[in-house]
């Protein structure tokens, strides 16, 4: 009995060391995809911190689980039923792009408005305004929900103001070549709850 008890705490102490060594060499807050594939138990501090990525920016999380995947299905990882890794990855990469989508939404919406508000002034309505102040409260939601998405602010704003263009020029009946091919505001005037446009002045 005294031998088994030997053994047993042996293993205990054993088991204590390589867990302290793997706290040494894997850092709780890394959230690469490599280490999200480790397989850490359900107390893990990585499992929980990356539940809180999910709550604070889906984005990201989404983006890094579709990965984590992929890395599993190249690893072979086996599991009790058979998983179809590839379309997995796909399916959570498509959760994440669609925040990217609808922020590109937000901006066309909001561009195409201000560019009607720009060059109409003589058809300004509280509606109009309404669709500015609505879109502007959105996109900033958006972002605090997904954080990760802040890094592509500029990229997807620019890509915006393409479609927002078009649809000024279909709504208001006015030439395309009228409004400017580039946004006429930065990023920060166009977001900013103070800002409203004047009208170009007369050529």
């Amino acid at each position: 009995m005294a031998a088994t008890a030997d053994v047993t705490r042996r293993r205990g102490i054993a088991g204590l060391r390589v867990g302290r060594e793997a706290d040494k060499q894997v850092d709780p807050g890394d959230f690469s995809p490599a280490a999200i594939t480790l397989g850490y138990g359900p107390g893990d501090r990585r499992e929980q911190a990356m539940a809180t990525l999910y709550e604070r920016d889906f984005y990201s999380w989404a983006m890094q689980q579709a990965e984590a995947l992929r890395l599993a299905a190249g690893a072979r990882i086996n599991t009790p039923a058979v998983l179809d890794w590839e379309n997995l990855a796909e399916e959570i990469e498509s959760l994440g792009k669609s925040q990217a989508s609808e922020l590109d939404s937000r901006y066309t919406q909001l561009l195409a408005h201000l560019l009607k508000w720009m060059y109409q002034p003589s058809k300004w309505s509280k509606s109009w305004r309404r669709t500015i102040d609505r879109q502007r409260i959105r996109i900033d939601k958006l972002l605090r929900q997904n954080s990760g998405l802040q890094s592509r602010q500029i990229e997807i704003f620019r890509e915006a103001y393409v479609d927002a263009r078009k649809f000024a020029a279909s709504e208001t009946g006015l030439d395309r070549s009228v409004f400017p091919p580039a946004s006429p505001w930065t990023l920060a005037q166009a977001t900013d709850e103070d800002f409203w446009p004047e009208a170009p002045s007369p050529q």
